[in-house]
C-alpha cells in the first residue's frame, strides 16, 4: 500500500512540474551591441507592385572550356598475388 502511495505522489509531482513548464513564457534574448547586426531568420520581400527590369547574363563558353578537369591517381592498390594467396588458403582448409 505504501508503494502505491509513493508512486501516485511521484506521478502527481512530475505532472505538476511538467504542467508548469507548459504555461511558462518563452524567453526572448535581446542583444544590444553597437558592432553587430542581428537579422531575422525569415525575410519576406514583396515585388507585387514593383516592375523589375533586368537582363539575364550567362557566362561565355570559354569560361567553362578554359578550365580543365582535375585528374587524380587511384588510391586503390591492386595486389597481384591476391588470387594465389586465396587458392593457398582454400587448399589449407
Amino acid at each position: 500500500m505504501k508503494k502505491i502511495a509513493v508512486v501516485v505522489i511521484f506521478l502527481f509531482v512530475t505532472l505538476l512540474l511538467f504542467s508548469i513548464q507548459v504555461f511558462a513564457k518563452p524567453k526572448i534574448k535581446i542583444v544590444k551591441s553597437k558592432d553587430r547586426i542581428i537579422y531575422k531568420k525569415n525575410t519576406i520581400i514583396n515585388f507585387e507592385g514593383d516592375v523589375v527590369n533586368g537582363e539575364l547574363i550567362k557566362p561565355k563558353g570559354s569560361f567553362f572550356q578554359g578550365r580543365g578537369r582535375a585528374k587524380f591517381n587511384s588510391l586503390i592498390m591492386y595486389r597481384k598475388d591476391f588470387l594465389d594467396k586465396m587458392i593457398k588458403q582454400a587448399k589449407k582448409l
